[in-house]
């Protein structure tokens, strides 16, 4: 003998015809929603101000010279800064951009280009 389960109610996230939504689903960023202009092409503020990634920077760098490698000195610094080993490497990585001691874009011609791509783009 077989059982059927009888359903009243369909999902939430079952579409009613192709590429229409059902009506609960009209919120913002998803299925039948728009992403308002506004949301879109913002960075997240970083929890950290210029000071904190300077003197942690600045900390990593000292350390270097006392470990046996530059990774072993920003693994030492981080945990102390609060914050991913990657994440300060990357601070220290463009610290060392900015004072030309490494090729790449600075912070200033990054924030040039940033502002250039989002004129092309309006």
């Amino acid at each position: 003998m077989a059982y059927h389960c009888v359903r009243t109610e369909r999902p939430p996230h079952v579409l009613t015809h192709i590429g229409q939504a059902d009506n609960n689903l009209k919120r913002t960023g998803f299925v039948g929603g728009p992403i308002p202009k506004e949301d879109v092409g913002h960075a997240r503020p970083s929890k950290y101000s210029s000071e904190v990634r300077e003197r942690f920077v600045r900390l990593a760098q000292e350390h270097t010279v006392e470990q046996v490698s530059h990774w072993a000195a920003v693994a030492a610094i981080a945990p102390k800064a609060g914050c991913t080993v990657e994440t300060l490497r990357r601070w220290v990585r463009q610290a060392e951009r900015d004072a030309g001691q490494r090729g790449g874009l600075t912070t200033d011609e990054r924030a040039e280009l940033k502002r250039l791509q989002g004129e092309s783009w309006s």
